[in-house]
């Protein structure tokens, strides 16, 4: 595989944005350089893996054991890679190169009957780039069910419960707002404004600058949009 195709949505995809807050944007980094790793060694045949010494995968992203194994764990979590560990050597399994395939590669493999559109690794459930570009496609839509499940991933991390009336709103909020990618727009709210209830239909900076019809001060309003508060006098 001679290059990879770096989707212009790829740093809105729900792991990668878990990945920025979780570790820090630095680590993203990381993800790719997995990614190219394994690309580099496959020839296109099979699934897309690579077997090293866990210590030689550390080396590879650059990232320390406890912070690669926290990177690890996201993204087996999301489907993106599968990890198969004996202690010494670790393979790493990639299927989300197989929506990331450069045309060689692509038509070699549809030379050799393996067609890249149907392939998946049987743990792999429809949750790669490929529903993100349809996604985009489309300027008149619901939510998809994988954008459903990511969103219930993320309420059930800040406590709401996704069949509650509070996690029911939000996904009538996300569905009438349409945001590119739900689940990082949620994370984002939710992180500036915790407290903001998508069932009052108005947008958090609203919510955030009105009270009982009443305009908040400027110090609270620069507060709940994350900036820090300023202290008085030298």
């Amino acid at each position: 595989m001679h290059w990879i195709k770096h989707l212009t949505s790829f740093a809105r995809q729900e792991f990668m944005v878990e990945i920025g807050h979780e570790l820090g944007n630095a680590t993203c980094y990381g993800v790719w350089l997995i990614l190219e790793r394994i690309g580099e060694a496959w020839t296109g045949s099979g699934r897309p893996e690579l077997r090293l010494p866990t210590k030689e995968w550390w080396a590879i992203t650059q990232l320390p054991q406890k912070k690669f194994n926290k990177l690890l764990l996201i993204l087996q979590d999301h489907h993106v890679l599968d990890s198969q560990d004996d202690g010494k050597m670790l393979i790493l399994r990639a299927p989300i190169l197989l929506q990331l395939l450069d045309e060689g590669t692509r038509k070699r493999r549809k030379a050799s009957g393996e067609n890249p559109e149907v392939f998946r690794a049987p743990s792999d459930p429809d949750t790669d780039i490929k529903a993100e570009i349809k996604k985009e496609q489309n300027t008149v839509k619901g939510l998809s069910s994988t954008e459903k499940m990511n969103i219930s991933s993320v309420l059930r991390k800040k406590g709401i419960a996704p069949e509650s009336p509070l996690g029911e709103g939000w996904f009538i909020y996300l569905e009438k707002h349409q945001p590119r990618n739900p689940a990082g727009y949620l994370t984002h709210i939710l992180k500036n404004n915790p407290h903001f209830d998508p069932r009052g239909d108005s947008t958090p900076l609203q919510t955030a600058t009105t009270r009982l019809g009443q305009f908040q001060p400027v110090g609270e309003v620069l507060q709940l949009m994350g900036f820090a508060k300023q202290q008085n006098g030298p």
